[in-house]
This record gives structure tokens, sequence and C-alpha cells, in this order.
């Protein structure tokens, strides 16, 4: 026997015993109890989720110290790559290639090696990925260049290019196994698919040599005196050049193509995105990035923060997932930046020396002359900071501040940009619209229904409209998008000519109305005439829409350069105004059900009491009805707000889903609510996306939260104070 069946018997039952009625009462109260506290606590667990998501983006990352190996004497320090979730040491160390897993205990002595060959010269090759790569120069000059392969199975090298060492070079260094510890510096790189090489030679002199991968064409050498810093930049093919004197953007034939203040003859640093690159002074550093002028490409500076480094940077690396850039000075100090608005989110002296800096996963390796120390990172995604989040910034590639939304990346070397900003403003702008749409529709069939209609008419019609309110969004964005903004585009100047002409028509309708009706009708026209005015409105608005097509394929067929023009330039169907008509029609239900009881909970006898003092109908209504319904009608309004605010389909299908922070009628948006849709199933979990949508959501609902509560709050003001009044 079931539960329900149980309660109904007791219920029978306790007609003849009372006692059954009590435990009756107490099973019930105990149900909905239970069954209440479920509904606080999902509610509860929700907001929690949301907020554990949410908060940390606001706290700090942090650099943990794992371990220190002093073991490995590397001949020449590879750099590290990630096995099997763990860090592994790749180096060279007597003509062997060592992959050495950072592993605690007896583990860390189990490495694998590829032998070598003695008569070549090896060196490191730098890239922007994680992948490591090295290269060879034999005693002829030939250079070769091979990617490491690295995982669990698979140990090995694969060559990608090869080519000889033009005449300058060779007949000036010397190559081999007796070379490994001249003086020559090299720095090799490969960005963009070219191959970059600096040489500062025994003697003082440098060469910068440069070759396309997979062509033909024979390497560029160019002599550049003596180097500071030398490092390519991506998009432009252009590198940065500094010598002791000078710091110069050359291009590809060493032709300089902009030069910088002697000043910047500091510690300079190329960007994880390599579209500029930061200048550190004593007491600030200053960020250059690539800006685009009209076709002329230039590194303007963008950003300057103030900060007391201590020491001077001696190497950089990033995150590989968030951007986040760490830089590491000659007296041990570490910093994180946000790679966004470059501020400095921590900073940490750390007990150990190092050159040079790699991340590499979740884990920070610092490598010496006579160790590796192996650091891991937490909460990485903290490098998000309010002002990246909601105030103007200044990206590279872009000439002045703003606020952008844009987490896919273009190319390799974008930054994915997370203001909210637009996404706020892309809210609050379609949830204002469609009130401008919904409360004169809403509030004036409401007046109709509870003020004149009679009881009859009210009866049939409220249930009417407030059946469309069931209506799926879905269905509504359908619509809007399969018909209204196709149509929008279509019979442009046609809407144009109707939304002109409407007020128009409704004043002449409305002087014309009060004019006949008190010739003829004493100020008490009947209701019929009402309807026929609207009706004749409704045909003249169709009349000048078939008209305003005409006169479309006339000015087109005519070649008019203002018709012609305005077509091209002004689109309808992906911007704000057709988001304001379909949201609009979605949300006139709830608004127009709020606003009817409202009215219709004006006690009769104000309204009657208001006839006997000879007031009319209007006057009542203005001076009596609205004013006792107002805590209502505004209570329905802000409800309306918050059911825009939270609005999803309607304004994913319907927009053009672009995060501009723009309140132009003609620009297109992206809600808080649509973005969560596009954007939640393509970020990873744990990612600083993720979180930041987390964040967003956080966001939305605060505001919706806020919004009902406070129409909640003010309409128990508004009565408490009218019925003191009273």
């Amino acid at each position: 026997m079931n539960y329900f069946k149980i309660i109904a018997r007791m219920s029978m039952a306790s007609g003849k015993y009372p006692r059954y009625r009590f435990i009756l009462n107490n099973v019930a109260s105990k149900v909905f109890t239970f069954f209440g506290l479920l509904v606080l606590v999902t509610f509860t667990v929700l907001i929690i989720h949301l907020l554990s998501n949410s908060f940390p983006l606001f706290h700090s990352p942090k650099i943990n110290y794992i371990d220190s190996y002093q073991d490995y004497q590397f001949d020449q320090y590879i750099g590290t790559t990630v096995v099997a979730g763990k860090p592994a040491a790749m180096g060279i160390k007597n003509c062997r290639l060592l992959n050495v897993p950072l592993l605690a205990g007896d583990d860390r002595d189990t490495a694998d090696a590829i032998r070598l060959s003695c008569d070549k010269q090896w060196l490191p090759v730098k890239q922007l990925d994680t992948a490591l790569a090295i290269a060879s120069i034999d005693t002829n000059g030939l250079i070769e260049f091979y990617r490491l392969q690295v995982s669990e199975q698979t140990f090995r090298l694969q060559l990608f290019a090869s080519f000889f060492l033009p005449e300058p070079v060779k007949s000036r260094t010397s190559f081999g196994q007796h070379s490994q510890h001249d003086a020559a510096v090299w720095s090799i790189e490969v960005l963009d698919q070219h191959i970059y090489i600096a040489l500062s030679t025994e003697n003082g002199e440098s060469f910068i040599i440069q070759k396309t991968l997979h062509s033909v064409e024979a390497p560029s050498v160019k002599q550049a005196g003596q180097l500071k810093h030398f490092f390519p930049l991506a998009v432009t093919h252009y590198s940065l050049l500094q010598t002791q004197s000078t710091t110069r953007i050359v291009d590809s034939a060493n032709t300089t193509i902009q030069t910088f203040n002697p000043s910047l003859n500091k510690s300079v640093f190329r960007l994880p995105s390599a579209r500029g690159f930061i200048v550190f002074d004593e007491t600030s550093y200053t960020v250059y990035g690539l800006f685009n002028d009209a076709g002329e490409f230039k590194y303007i500076a963008i950003a300057t923060h103030q900060e007391d480094i201590n020491g001077i940077p001696a190497s950089i690396d990033f995150d590989r997932q968030t951007g986040a850039i760490f830089i590491l000075t000659d007296t041990s100090e570490l910093l994180i930046l946000n790679p966004n608005t470059f501020e400095v989110v921590y900073k940490e002296t750390i007990d150990a020396r190092g050159q040079s800096l790699q991340s590499v996963g979740d884990f920070l390796i610092m490598s010496g002359q006579d160790r590796i120390v192996q650091y891991q990172i937490s909460n990485i995604v903290g490098v998000a900071t309010w002002q990246s989040l909601f105030s103007p910034v200044h990206y590279v590639g872009y000439e002045e501040k703003g606020f952008i939304w844009q987490t896919s990346k273009v190319t390799a070397y974008d930054q994915a940009k997370y203001n909210v900003v637009p996404l706020i403003i892309g809210s609050i702008k379609a949830s204002l619209l469609a009130l401008v749409v919904a409360v004169p529709l809403a509030a004036g069939s409401a007046v109709f229904t509870a003020y004149f209609a009679s009881e009859k008419t009210r009866a049939w019609l409220k249930p009417g409209i407030e059946m469309v309110e069931a209506m799926p969004s879905v269905v509504i964005g359908f619509v809007a998008a399969i018909w209204l903004a196709p149509m929008a585009d279509k019979h442009l100047i046609a809407i144009l000519l109707s939304v002109i002409s409407l007020p128009f028509f409704m004043l002449a309708g409305v002087l014309t109305h009060g004019f006949w009706s008190s010739r003829q009708f004493n100020f008490r026209s009947p209701r019929r005439v009402l309807f026929a005015g609207i009706t004749l409105l409704l045909i003249l608005l169709f009349l000048v829409f078939n008209l305003g097509i005409y006169l479309q394929q006339v000015f087109v067929n005519s070649n008019a350069t203002w018709a012609i023009d305005l077509l091209a330039t002004t689109s309808l169907s992906k911007s704000a105004i057709v988001v304001a008509i379909a949201l609009g029609i979605a949300i006139t239900p709830s608004i127009y059900s709020l606003i009817d009881d409202a009215i219709n909970e004006v006690p009769k006898g104000a309204i009657l009491a208001s006839f006997s003092l000879g007031a009319n109908e209007v006057q009542t209504l203005f001076r009596v009805v609205l004013v006792v319904a107002l805590p209502g009608i505004l209570s329905a309004v802000m409800l309306g707000f918050g059911r825009a605010f939270g609005e999803t389909m309607i304004v994913l299908m319907v927009t053009g889903n672009t995060p501009m922070p723009s309140w132009e009628l003609l620009d297109g948006l992206r809600s808080l609510t649509s973005n969560l849709a596009i954007e939640l199933q393509e970020s990873n979990a744990g990612s600083m996306h993720f979180h930041i949508l987390f964040f967003t959501a956080s966001l939305l609902f605060f505001f919706t939260f806020c919004v009902n509560s406070l129409a909640a709050l003010l309409k128990s003001r508004l009565t408490y104070s009218a019925s003191n009044e009273h």
C-alpha cells in the first residue's frame, strides 16, 4: 500500500478516531517541511557551486617548491618537457642526449639516452610552444635541426630542416667537438616557419642568419655589430635588434623599420604572443605592442607600470593555457604578470638562483649552472584581475584602450581577452530595449482589460493574452530569426517609413476622435468608435508599409545614391532592434498579467468616490487607479526586466552574438546568458575560460536576484505607504 492511500484512510478515519487527525497533521507537516528544506538546500548547493568556481579568479597564484636536482651536470641543458604528467629534463652529456625524469628517490637515476655524434656541436633551439628541439653543426658548417619526440613509449629525434651556414659565418667560426665551450654564443629560434640564428663570435663580431623552412633559397646573413638582444617578432617577420648604442626593428633584409629612444637600452624581453616586447627599468617597465596603422606596422607603448623590481630580469616564459607571464631576475625574484594588463599579480623571492625559467604544464622549472629546481604552480587562473575583467585595456594590436571579449584565437600568437563589460552592456541593452516594446503593449492591454473592458470581455481576453506566455521562447526566436530579421533587411525603407508615420497617425487619430466625440456624443463615444479608429490605423499602416516597398523598388531601379548607400550600410537583421521586438513580445504577457492584477486590485470604492466627485473615466484612471496601482506596475516592469535579462534562446538566435561594448541600436550584441550557452561547452574544465564563465553566471544570478528582490521590496514599501495615507 502506497503512502497516499495511507493518508487517505487516515483522513477518512479521523472522523471516528480523532487521534488519527493529529497523526495526519504531524505527518503532513513533516513532509511539507522536508520538501521545503529540499528546495532551499538545492538552491544553496547551486549558489555554492557557482561561487566556488568563481573564487579562484580572485586568489593570487602560488609557486610551491617541490625539489632540487644537483646531480645533473649537463654539458648542454636543452629544456624540460612533460611525460605522463611528470616533468623530465633534457640535456646533453658525454655525447648523449638524456631524458631524465624529475622524480624523487631512486627513480631519478632512471634515464633514457640517445647516442649523439661527438664530431658535431649540439645546441638548443627555442620555440614558442612546449616542444623541444636541438641543432647540430658539423665541421663543414652543415647545421641540422631535430625535434624531440618524447612520450612513455617514444624517445627519438626527427630531422625537420638542414642547410649550410653562409660563408662569412663559416670562415670566422670554428665548429665540431672542439667548439663545445668556445667563446661563440649561439641563439637559435624557430618562429612562424622561419629559422633565426644570432651568433656572436669569439672576436666580437655578430651575425644574424635567417632561413625559411621548406624553402630552397639560401639563408640570408647580415652583420649586426655587438649584439645585446635579438629576437624575432611574429606576424610581420620583423626582428628586434639591440646593440650597445641603438634599438631597432628591422625586416628580413636588415632594413630599419623603426628606431627607439636610446633609453630603451635596458633589459628587453619578447612578449609571449611574440607581437611585442617588454622593456625593464630599475623602477618601472613598459610594454610595446604591434599596431597596424593603415598597412604600416609599428610598435607602440601600450602599458607602463611602476614596479620596484629587485634585480635585473634574466629570463621570461609564459603559461600556455592562461598566458600568464613568468619573470625571473638575477637576484632570484620571481614575478607573475597578467597577460593583458601586464600587472604584477604575484611577487616572491625564491631560495634558488638560476639563469633560465621554463613553464611546463603545472610546473615551473628553473635551471642554473649546477642544478635544476622544480616548482608547482597552483591556481594560475588567479592572474585574472578586476582591471582585466572590468576596465578598458590597451590590448596588443589596438591603438587605444577598449573593452573586448574574445576567447577564440585566430592565430597561435593571439591572446584571449576576457573583459566582461561587452556582455554586461549587451544584456542591459537588450533588456531595456525589450521594455520599450513590452511596457506600452502590456500596460495598454492591462488598462483596457482591467479598467475599460466589461467582465465578460476580460474573462476571455486576459487568459488569451496570458496563454502567449506559455509559448516556448525558442519558437519566438525561431520566427524572429527566420521571418522577422530577413524581412527587416529586405524592406528597410518601408519599415523606416512606417515607424516615422506611426506617431503622426496616432496624434491625428486622437485629435480627430476627441473633436468628433465632443460634437456628436458629448465626450462619451461608444466603444465601437474606438475599435473602428484602431482598425483604421492598422489599415493606414499597412498601406504605408506597401507604399514603402514600392518606393524602395523605385529608388533602387533609378540608382538613387542615398537609397543604395542606406541599404548597403544599414542592416537590421543582426541589430538590437530585432532583438528588442522579439524579446519584448516574449516578456509582454508576464508584465501584462501583473499590471492587470495590480489595476484590478484597486478598491472599487476609490473609483466610485472619484466618479461621485465629477471625474470622468480618464481622469479617474490617471488620478486614482494608476496612482494606487503604481507599486504593482513598477514591480511588474522590474520583474519583466529581470525576465528579459535572463532570457537565452531569443537573444542567441536573433542577434549576431557579437560582443560589442556599444549602445547603438544598429550594432549587434551578446548577452551574458547567450555567451554561457555558446562557450561553456567549449571551455576546458579548470581553465581560466571555464572559471570566468562561472563568474559571469554568478553575475547573472546576482543581478536577477537583486532586481527581483528590489521589485518585491519596492512594491511592499509603496503599498505600505499608500495604505498609511488612506
